[in-house]
């Protein structure tokens, strides 16, 4: 907040002491006529596009929007390529792309011009195009510097007398007299000035191959009109902090820091990266992660700097981790991209450490908690102790005094009181670990089942539940099938809890609790239900078929009078009364809808004098009115058909090959043999 009304202070006490002018200021003496100085983590351009940014926001002044008017009569743009700019000290290079700001006060000539007399002045104007006007060219390239570096008349001078009368005649609507050389040349000046230009022998890399002003350079002056020459300063890159500013976290001065501090700072400034500052570390040394003055004032110091300085301290500490690492002998004992600096000292430190036994480098199994002074055992181990417990069927109470065993047998020395854990310690990190397990377990068994095979086709899984009896208990076991690590099939144990009921509707109840406590929802979905069988659904087919009088209605009148009294017995109807297909097709309707309504209705006891009350299911009442077997309409072609398919198959199987096919159905082909499987193979 105070760093922004500095800036705006700033900009109202200089910008009443910048003339009117009808010339465009480059930023970089934009920045020197604001008396913007480099920071060691800033540039003056960066200083200047603060300065903007606290414009904007405390006083919604936007002075590179010409449309929006401010009070200072003051506005820019952006034009041109992307140049050169000088970087802060923290980076670790010397420059920076960036398309160059350019501002006015006052009414100003076109940007686009000012650039042309530039280009023209200078000799890179690339529009010249004949044997004539490139010799010109080249000359004012070899001799505008000696003009301009005179700082004077240039009566003596070749150029002014052969170039600068061209150029003041070319560009005659810039200039408020251009017959008038020495007022022509002085407003040449001012204007190279503005641009950037100074007689300096500071270079920028850029299109223009020209001395240019580096941003940074300060000017003696802000009065436009004098000729002598700027003062040069430093650019900001080559500064460099001294004496007291300790604070310094450029790559230069990270290189030569301590490798504890480097660590300091990495772990404090990358919160992705583990800290093992928590480690229960054998090391005599002093903690890598501890606090000091100095270490305190670094952090201070990165908490003011902008975002982009930040960016560059942090690209500055992955370079000096690189080079640091880089110093090991012969490729040894380095750590993983992963692993934190802290980490690697404190490993190497343990390593060489002669204080500790032969192993030299145990592994830790307890971090410090979040309870002062208290040791909370790893993940890792825990899923490991699990192991041997389950593995070995060792009882939890016993584990304890087992492991202290093992540590005197691989350590040559005891577990500390901070080095194992209780049998109910470990208990509730063993069911901690359970339900994370289950966790990830469901997630990738979600992925699994709810995506389609290989071959586009759903998945399913089932469940089976029993009873037993355990340690004289009453226990009800649920499984369900999943597949394991390696995609193959198998079970996994949801629950032996005991049985809350004998009776099947507990169990049902019981599992459906499970189910919808430890499956994902997408994944219920996907349970296989059993499929009723093929005979069933022929069977429930043909009763549909033969209850509905759109089916008899396409039956020709023989078939129709023939089939009638086979497949319906107890219609009533005298095929000798028989007088057309419409009439007898009105009375086999009523019989039908009374039919289809007893099916469906259980409140109906009776049907033609025949007791249906005990009959559940539409299809089983039907079954007893309409006879299935008495008929072939729908049975003879079915079966056809299915032996049809049946020995295409055979076919297929047999042979082993894939045949050319012609007709209805194509597919690969690896003979030169055709069946057409329109036609029925014997």
């Amino acid at each position: 907040m105070n760093k922004n009304n500095n800036y705006i202070k700033l900009f109202q006490e200089r910008c009443k002491m910048i003339p009117n002018s009808k010339w465009w200021f480059h930023e970089s003496f934009f920045c020197n006529v604001l008396e913007l100085q480099p920071f060691e983590s800033m540039t003056p351009n960066t200083r200047l596009t603060a300065m903007l940014r606290a414009l904007q926001q405390k006083c919604s002044i936007e002075l590179l929007q010409e449309s929006l008017k401010n009070e200072y009569e003051i506005y820019g743009t952006v034009y041109g390529r992307k140049e050169d700019f000088g970087a802060n000290t923290l980076s670790a290079h010397s420059s920076s792309l960036a398309s160059p700001r350019y501002f006015r006060k006052g009414d100003a000539v076109l940007i686009k011009e000012q650039i042309n007399l530039m280009k023209a002045v200078t000799g890179i104007d690339k529009k010249q195009q004949s044997k004539s006007e490139e010799d010109t060219r080249k000359r004012r390239r070899g001799s505008w510097k000696t003009w301009y570096y005179q700082n004077g008349s240039g009566d003596n001078n070749a150029y002014y007398h052969r170039d600068l009368k061209d150029i003041a005649d070319e560009f005659q609507h810039l200039f408020d007299d251009h017959t008038n050389l020495p007022k022509v040349e002085k407003e040449i000046r001012t204007c190279l000035k503005c641009l950037g230009f100074s007689p300096s022998t500071q270079t920028r890399s850029s299109s223009r191959a020209l001395s240019i002003v580096t941003p940074g350079l300060a000017v003696a002056t802000t009065t436009l009109n004098k000729d002598t020459p700027t003062r040069v300063t430093p650019c900001a890159h080559e500064m460099h902090v001294t004496g007291e500013n300790r604070e310094d976290l450029s790559l230069t001065a990270l290189r030569q820091m301590n490798p504890d501090d480097l660590a300091f700072l990495e772990i404090n400034l990358f919160p992705g990266m583990q800290s093992d500052a928590s480690r229960v570390s054998h090391s005599e040394a002093q903690p890598i992660n501890e606090f000091t003055e100095l270490r305190t004032r670094w952090l201070n110091y990165f908490g003011t700097m902008t975002a982009a300085s930040k960016m560059q301290v942090k690209r500055n500490i992955k370079k000096a981790r690189v080079e640091l690492i880089a110093k090991m002998p012969h490729g040894l004992f380095l750590p993983t991209e992963a692993q934190s600096l802290e980490s690697w000292l404190i490993d190497g430190r343990r390593y060489t450490n002669s204080s500790i036994p032969t192993t030299r480098v145990p592994p830790i199994n307890y971090n410090l908690s979040e309870t002062p002074g208290k040791a909370e055992l790893t993940a890792v181990a825990a899923s490991l102790m699990r192991h041997i417990l389950f593995a070995h069927r060792i009882p939890l109470h016993n584990f304890p005094d087992i492991m202290q065993c093992f540590a005197v047998l691989l350590l040559g020395r005891p577990f500390g009181l901070d080095e194992f854990s209780t049998g109910s310690t470990l208990g509730r990190h063993i069911t901690k670990l359970d339900i994370i397990d289950w966790y990830f377990q469901m997630v990738e068994f979600s992925k699994y089942i709810t995506a389609l095979s290989t071959n586009g086709f759903p998945r399913y899984w089932y469940s089976s539940s029993d009873d037993s009896k355990h340690n004289k208990t009453d226990r009800h076991a649920l499984a369900f099938s999943s597949p394991d690590v390696n995609g193959d099939p198998s079970y996994k144990t949801l629950s032996t809890m005991p049985a809350t009921g004998k009776d099947a509707d507990s169990n049902a109840e019981m599992n459906f609790n499970l189910f919808k406590d430890k499956i994902d929802p997408l994944a219920l979905v996907m349970t296989w239900k059993r499929k009723r069988s093929e005979a069933n659904l022929d069977r429930e087919s043909d009763l549909d078929k033969f209850t509905k009088v759109s089916f008899w209605n396409g039956i020709q009148v023989d078939p129709l009078k023939g089939n009638i009294p086979l497949v319906l017995p107890s219609f009533n109807y005298d095929m000798n009364t028989w007088t057309t297909k419409t009439t007898f097709l009105v009375v086999l309707k009523e019989y039908l809808d009374r039919l289809n309504s007893m099916a469906i209705d259980e409140s109906i006891k009776t049907h033609d004098s025949v007791e249906v009350s005990r009959i559940e299911g539409k299809y089983e009442r039907l079954s007893l009115f309409v006879k299935l077997d008495g008929s072939t309409l729908l049975s003879g072609p079915r079966d056809k058909k299915r032996a049809k398919t049946s020995k295409t198959k055979s076919v297929f199987e047999f042979s082993g090959t894939d045949y050319h096919c012609v007709g209805k159905k194509e597919g690969m082909c690896d003979t030169n043999e055709d069946i057409d499987l329109t036609e029925e193979i014997d």
